[in-house]
Parts: C-alpha cells; structure tokens; sequence
C-alpha cells in the first residue's frame, strides 16, 4: 500500500490486521507522508521484525512523531 505526499490529510489512526506470519517489509510505503497520523496499530506480535522495523523507520520519518502501538 503506497500513500503519496499528503494523501489522507485527515487520518490519525492507521489499525493493520494481518490473520498470517508472513507480512515482509515493503508492503507499506510512505508512511512519513501522512500529516496527521499519530498512531499505527498492529493487531498482534507475529509479524516478522523485517516489517516492523520498516514501520518504525517509516514512522521515523514523520513530523507529526506517529507511534507504533500493538493490541
């Protein structure tokens, strides 16, 4: 899923539910271009540490400081 510069100007919560282990990094991208993101939520802790720290680098990048939250 790419988002573009400015896309979504209005979302500040982005809930991402897999039901599979095997989501590898590269499946977002742009994420630092979302302006009022504030959170990205995971549904649990199986995801393989490739894609979570592609999200959290993406989510580095972002000035609105977004933070990773699992549920």
């Amino acid at each position: 899923m790419e988002f573009e510069d400015r896309a979504m100007l209005q979302l500040e919560r982005l809930d991402f539910l897999a039901n599979r282990w095997e989501v590898n990094s590269g499946l977002f991208s742009g994420l630092a271009a979302l302006p009022s993101l504030r959170e990205f939520m995971l549904d649990n802790d199986h995801y393989k540490e490739d894609f979570v720290e592609d999200v959290r680098a993406q989510l580095a990048q972002n000035p609105g400081a977004p933070v990773l939250k699992r549920y």
